[in-house]
């Protein structure tokens, strides 16, 4: 066994990982949300189901209830749409919600390839591009840099609400960690060292094969403003000054989201008065510095200091809630944020959140094994339905009850269903599909 040093130590923000996970999206599009594909999936579930869009589209629409009538279609902007599932989403519900018309969504990604594979996948099928929607190339950390899919620059004016689900994660930060009590010396800073140990060259290994060989060593030196970016020295003080008066515990790992805060605060400018920004996103864990996906980094978010950077840096009102499944929060391009949009988001995410029932239904059905608790199983399938919108998830779900109490004619007609909607080829259904043709005697059981 050999260890192969990708690269020495060097700060955490300089790493290779952050090339890696560039590469990642962009060579891999939406496949890195598919199960057939990715080893380790990038997480989507939690943010883009139909209930997560439901509940946007109800507080967009308690936002805007009172503006004039000229102001419609309303221009949504979607940042890091991914595979499209949550704009596939959200137009749904805007359809059957009769606000299709009042709506134009943007929906757009860094990685190109993710915004080709939504168009060759005919994820937004049922709706029209340029009508009700259209695809931008996007970074969100420099809004100049939009383009169309064919290359022309694109301007962003008049935006009323921004969606980011998944996406603040992913952008580049400092992670730290205070030194002493007196904050004399500040902080020190994550380095980290890279490497492989392996028989085989990395040269020679596939992109897949190499992000799960990686590893790395930790280290934590002094931190020292004056020679980092400017992005850093622009939001330094504010980081500095809202640990200072939080009293934060010495040995806390820290998180400098020098590029959430240049994103944030250049999506506020194209923000229209009174719209919002709505950031949904991994709430803080408290056990991990940073997390692999297949081939990207994510980190925890925590809405306090956004919150604190919206109104403190930004001037911005805000309403946020954590759980154990998401952080949430909403920035509102208003002083003070108004009660119908705080009215709306308590409603949606506190007294009634469908988001977190629907994922406890999910956890509950993929217990089920055997035919003997179908009558336990079927109620929960049923209120799964009535959650889930237009998903393959629920005719694969009752192809698969079917298929444990042997019914392989309905079986089949559910997943041959679910296969239609199965935009990205996440279950394999034509594996499923092939074996209720060849082995009608009795199922292989398998948990979804």
């Amino acid at each position: 066994m050999t260890v192969h040093i990708i690269q020495d130590f060097v700060p955490y923000n300089e790493s290779v990982i952050w090339d890696i996970t560039e590469k990642y999206y962009k060579e891999n599009g939406i496949d890195v949300f598919s199960k057939m594909e990715a080893e380790d999936i990038v997480p989507y579930e939690s943010t883009s189901n139909y209930q997560s869009a439901k509940a946007y589209l109800e507080m967009l629409i308690a936002n805007s209830k009172d503006l004039p009538e000229e102001s419609f279609p309303l221009k949504l902007l979607d940042c890091g749409a991914g595979n499209g599932y949550f704009a596939y989403n959200l137009l749904h519900c805007a359809k059957e919600m009769n606000f299709l018309e009042k709506i134009y969504l943007i929906v757009t990604d860094f990685a190109k390839e993710n915004l080709l594979g939504m168009k060759r996948k005919k994820i937004l099928k049922g709706f029209e591009e340029f009508k009700n929607y259209e695809l931008v190339e996007l970074d969100v950390s420099n809004l100049a840099s939009a383009k169309t899919l064919e290359g022309e620059p694109y301007k962003f004016e008049n935006i009323h609400a921004v969606s980011m689900n998944y996406l603040l994660d992913l952008l580049p930060l400092t992670i730290l960690t205070k030194k002493n009590s007196m904050f004399k010396e500040k902080f020190d800073q994550l380095y980290l060292k890279t490497y492989i140990e392996s028989k085989e060259d990395p040269n020679d290994m596939d992109f897949k094969t190499y992000c799960k060989a990686l590893k790395h060593d930790l280290d934590w030196r002094p931190y020292k403003i004056d020679t980092e970016s400017d992005f850093e020295k622009k939001y330094y003080d504010f980081f500095l000054n809202f640990h200072e008066k939080n009293k934060t515990i010495v040995g806390r790992q820290l998180f400098f989201t020098y590029f959430s805060f240049l994103s944030i605060d250049s999506l506020m400018q194209v923000i229209s008065d009174g719209g919002f920004l709505y950031i949904a996103d991994i709430p803080p864990r408290k056990y991990e510095i940073f997390k692999s996906f297949g081939g990207s980094i994510s980190h925890e978010i925590d809405v306090d200091v956004l919150a604190a950077f919206a109104k403190d840096i930004l001037g911005y009102d805000s309403v946020g809630l954590v759980d154990d499944i998401l952080s949430r929060i909403i920035i509102s391009k208003s002083k003070t944020i108004t009660p119908e949009l705080t009215d709306a988001f308590s409603k949606v995410f506190v007294e009634n959140n469908m988001v977190n029932r629907l994922a406890d239904i999910r956890l509950a059905l993929g217990s089920f094994h055997h035919k003997e608790a179908s009558d336990i199983f079927l109620p929960l399938l049923d209120e799964f339905e009535k959650l889930a919108g237009p998903s393959a998830e629920v005719s694969l779900r009752r192809g698969y009850y079917y298929r444990v109490n042997g019914d392989f004619k309905k079986a089949k007609e559910h997943y041959e269903k679910a296969k239609k909607l199965d935009f990205i080829n996440d279950y394999d259904v034509d594996a499923i599909l092939w074996k209720l043709n060849h082995e009608q005697k009795g199922p292989e059981l398998t948990v979804f």
